[in-house]
């Protein structure tokens, strides 16, 4: 895989495997509970099992997308990209974006468990501000992904130049006077 022009490998920290252990349970979570809602086809019409359909479709579609997003080749020519800072930057991208599949799998299964409660006829407040904080959850990450990786492609200053400061030590003041 390459970053800018430069090869990084795959790695995986505990965090990110944490992060993909816990979207591929929640995505495993929405899968089951829409194949039983869709089994227990006698209390719902076949239309609403068959739209029920779209929340496992959602689920593995942002799998998908989070497998092409780390897999793919990424140019970020916005960013100086090195040797020295290509692999850290590449792990801080790989894991804002496993990151952000939590918080959209959540609002996929609020969804689903609001649908599945107005198709049983179960009463439901459909003003949920937990999809609001969701929101407000993918926009720190994305923030605080695109801010990590302006610091770590930031251009370093040379470690080769040495400054010099010259210090006018008292005796030789008294000497000029």
């Amino acid at each position: 895989m390459k970053l800018g022009k430069i090869t990084v490998r795959r790695s995986y920290k505990p965090s990110r495997i944490i992060c993909d252990i816990i979207s591929l349970a929640g995505a495993a979570v929405i899968v089951y509970m829409t194949e039983r809602f869709i089994n227990s086809g006698e209390q719902i019409g076949g239309e609403r099992a068959a739209v029920s359909v779209i929340f496992p479709a959602l689920a593995l579609g942002v799998l998908a997308v989070y497998a092409v997003l780390v897999l793919k080749s990424h140019a970020f020519k916005r960013y100086k990209i090195t040797k020295k800072n290509a692999q850290e930057i590449y792990d801080w991208y790989a894991f804002s974006v496993s990151l952000i599949k939590l918080p959209l799998l959540l609002i996929i299964f609020e969804s689903m468990l609001t649908f599945q409660e107005i198709s049983l006829g179960i009463a439901v407040n459909l003003l949920n501000f937990r999809f609001i904080l969701y929101i407000l959850l993918i926009a720190i990450i994305i923030r605080m992904a695109v801010h990590r990786v302006k610091t770590l492609s930031h251009e370093e200053k040379n470690a080769d130049v040495v400054h010099v400061r010259a210090v006018v030590e008292e005796n030789e003041e008294r000497e000029k006077k």
